[in-house]
C-alpha cells in the first residue's frame, strides 16, 4: 500500500522550482505595468489594463483592483478548468498583486519617451505571461478566457488569442482616455507583448513526441488522457535485460504541456524511462487535419 503524500515534501519541492519561476514572471509583469505603462497612460489589455485606467482616474491601487476583478473569473476557472488550475492561478494573481502594490509601487515610474515605455512594458509583460502559459497555468483575468479558447482550439496561437482579447480592452479604455496617441502606444505594447509570448511558446506548433517506458502503463496513460487531454498509444514491451513486462506509451504534446507530462510520469512511476523527440508536424484529431475536410 502506498504511503500518503507528504505535504512538507511537496511544499519544499514547489519552493525549489515553480515558486521562483512564478515569482519571476509576476515581477516582470508588475514592473512592466507599474513602472512603464500605467504612469504613461498606456493600456495593454487584460484586467491589468482596466486596473491601470482605474488607477489613473481614481487612484485605486492596481494590484488590489486586479485581484478583485479576478475573483469572478477564478470561479469560472474552478468550474471549467479544475482545482489545480485554480490554485496555480490564484497563486499568480496573489503574487502579481503583491509585486505591483508592495514592491514596484515604491520604484519611481518611468515618464520619458512613451514609445520606449510601450516597448519595454510590452516585452516585460509578454515575457512574464509567456513563462506562465508555457507551464499550463495562468495569471488570471482574460488569461482564463484564453485558456478556455485554447482548450477548444489547440492549434490556435496563444499569442494571437491574447492579442484579440487585449484589443477589446483597449477599445473599451479608449472611451475613458480619449487620446489617440495613448491608444496607439497601447497597440505597440500589445504587439511587443504578443511577439514575446509567441517567441517563447510558438514552438508549440512543432510539438514533442514523448516515448515513455513504464511498468505502470495503464495508470500513466489514464493520467495523461485525463489531465493533459491528449491521446496515448500503448505498446506492449519486454525489458531485454530484466525480461520483465513493460508498456511503451506514445504521446504527442505541445511544448507548454511537456513540463506537466514529466511531472505526471514522475509522480506515477519515478522509475519510468522517458525519451522526448521533436515532432516536426502532427496531423490528426486534436491537431491539424490530415487532408481536406
Amino acid at each position: 500500500m502506498k504511503s500518503p503524500a507528504n505535504p512538507t515534501t511537496g511544499l519544499r519541492q514547489y519552493l525549489k522550482t515553480e515558486f521562483w519561476i512564478e515569482a519571476t514572471a509576476a515581477a516582470m509583469m508588475a514592473l512592466g505595468v507599474q513602472v512603464f505603462t500605467a504612469p504613461n497612460f498606456i493600456v495593454g489589455g487584460g484586467l491589468s489594463g482596466i486596473a491601470s485606467v482605474l488607477f489613473n482616474v481614481f487612484g485605486w491601487p492596481i494590484g488590489v483592483v486586479t485581484f478583485s476583478l479576478n475573483l469572478p473569473l477564478l470561479l469560472i476557472g474552478w468550474r471549467r478548468l479544475g482545482r489545480r488550475f485554480l490554485v496555480s492561478t490564484l497563486r499568480m494573481v496573489a503574487y502579481l498583486s503583491l509585486m505591483t502594490d508592495g514592491v514596484f509601487a515604491r520604484i519611481p515610474p518611468y515618464r520619458g519617451e512613451p514609445l520606449l515605455a510601450a516597448l519595454f512594458g510590452g516585452v516585460l509583460v509578454g515575457a512574464g505571461l509567456g513563462l506562465i502559459l508555457m507551464r499550463g497555468s495562468s495569471t488570471g483575468g482574460t488569461d482564463i478566457i484564453v485558456k478556455l479558447i485554447q482548450m477548444r482550439k489547440p492549434y490556435l496561437s496563444l499569442g494571437r488569442i491574447v492579442l484579440a482579447t487585449d484589443l477589446a480592452v483597449v477599445l473599451l479604455a479608449a472611451a475613458v482616455y480619449r487620446n489617440i496617441e495613448t491608444i496607439l502606444y497601447g497597440a505597440v505594447m500589445i504587439y511587443a507583448s504578443t511577439e514575446m509570448i509567441d517567441g517563447l511558446i510558438d514552438r508549440a506548433d512543432a510539438r514533442k513526441l514523448a516515448i515513455i517506458v513504464t511498468g505502470r502503463g495503464d495508470e500513466t496513460a489514464r493520467a495523461l488522457m485525463e489531465e493533459l487531454r491528449r491521446g496515448v498509444t500503448v505498446l506492449p514491451a519486454t525489458g531485454a535485460y530484466t525480461g520483465e513486462s513493460r508498456s511503451v506509451l506514445l504521446c504527442v504534446v505541445e511544448i507548454r504541456q511537456l513540463f506537466e507530462l514529466k511531472r505526471l510520469v514522475g509522480r506515477i512511476d519515478p522509475a519510468a524511462f522517458v525519451v522526448v523527440a521533436n515532432a516536426a508536424e502532427t496531423l490528426g484529431a486534436g491537431f491539424k487535419p490530415i487532408g481536406p475536410p
